[in-house]
């Protein structure tokens, strides 16, 4: 059973990274480096600190620069990330460009597509998204606050 559950988590990410690298190669990313694995530790300590990721981002705290992007994993306690592309998952996720799924507590999104799944998802009306959680506020949402579930209209 659990080898089946990172074979299907191993399978999302590879997957993720072929729809990402389209979806990157359009952001304004400025950096030209290119790392596979990020590993951060709390705001500007990390290693590489100014790359972009075509992979995974592991850490306490991940935090990308406004320039930078993540094609595949963020995955850390705490998330702050400007463009992630892929799955994002802590108990703390705020960015400002996701496509893709977010995965925590605390999810806060401005200017996404996909997934929000977690206690708490917040979404701006530039967001097209479907939320599941116990509260669920989206600007365009099929209402603009409700429990459970909502789903961008607009």
């Amino acid at each position: 059973m659990m080898l089946k559950m990172l074979l299907v988590v191993f399978l999302t990410v590879c997957g993720t990274a072929v729809f990402a690298n389209q979806a990157a190669e359009k952001s304004e990313a400025k950096s030209t480096i290119i790392t596979p694995v990020k590993l951060c530790w709390w705001p500007d300590i990390g290693w590489p600190s100014e790359a972009n990721v075509w992979g995974m981002t592991l850490g306490v705290g991940n935090y990308g620069s406004v320039d930078n992007y993540v094609a595949g994993l963020d995955l850390g306690c705490v998330s702050y990330t400007n463009n992630v592309y892929g799955l994002q998952t802590s108990f703390y996720n705020v960015t400002k460009g996701t496509v893709g799924a977010q995965i925590g507590l605390w999810n806060a999104g401005e200017n996404t597509s996909g997934t929000q799944i977690g206690l708490v998802n917040i979404g701006t009306k530039k967001s097209y998204q479907l939320q599941i959680g116990l509260w669920c506020e989206l600007e365009n949402g099929f209402l603009p606050a409700f429990p459970l579930i909502n789903f961008s209209i607009k």
